[in-house]
């Protein structure tokens, strides 16, 4: 619960026998500070990686305080360890992206080994995703797109409700534009954006 717990004390003997396997898709610890531990190997198969096709470890909880990954990318090899979250700049993310995103470069026919540390000061949950690298790709570039378009959007129907009250100085479309800024606020945080955009800047620390 103190959450001091090293990666070389978690990988001994005596909390290896510790680890339990989860009977959910998606592991829920409610609301709690301390800190949890994941650990779980994923088999590639030689189709899985032909024609030096890379995967994507994606946590899908953009509200998480601090997250960090230890990565084993072939058997024998030793850990990578990216240490991010939203308590952190936005660099210190392995992709840049609103969700947290790991590489894995794995050989055919091998196994990847993955811990998982996370602390939060909300909730704390384990959404985790493996995903081809071309695939989520093209995700991000779609969510990118509509992201832009629906921002665009919502501008231009501020705007537009600014230069009308400009024009009759009727309050309701000031009170109007200011609901839409405020579901754009909503929506940029609820989605990851904003703490994305805030941590790049460096003004993000919880």
């Amino acid at each position: 619960p103190e959450g001091k717990l090293s990666f070389d004390d978690v990988r001994s003997d005596a909390c290896a026998k510790r680890f339990v396997r989860s009977n959910r898709d998606v592991p829920n610890f409610s609301f709690s500070k301390s800190a949890y531990w994941a650990r779980f190997t994923m088999h590639f198969t030689p189709e899985s990686v032909s024609g030096d096709r890379r995967w994507i470890l994606k946590y899908r909880w953009p509200f998480i305080t601090s997250i960090t990954a230890y990565i084993q990318d072939n058997p024998g090899a030793g850990f990578r360890r990216i240490e991010t979250g939203n308590e952190y700049s936005g660099n210190t993310r392995d992709l840049p992206y609103r969700l947290f995103l790991f590489r894995v470069h794995p050989s055919a026919d091998s196994d990847a080994v993955v811990y998982l540390r996370i602390q939060n000061t909300g909730i704390s949950i384990l959404p985790i995703d493996i995903v081809p690298e071309d695939v989520m790709a093209a995700e991000m570039e779609r969510e990118n797109l509509f992201t832009g378009a629906f921002l665009g959007v919502m501008a231009i129907i501020i705007f537009y409700h600014l230069l009308l009250f400009t024009a009759v100085r009727e309050r309701d479309y000031i009170y109007f534009s200011a609901f839409i800024a405020v579901q754009v606020f909503v929506h940029a945080l609820t989605d990851g954006l904003l703490s994305w955009h805030l941590g790049m800047s460096g003004s993000l620390r919880l």
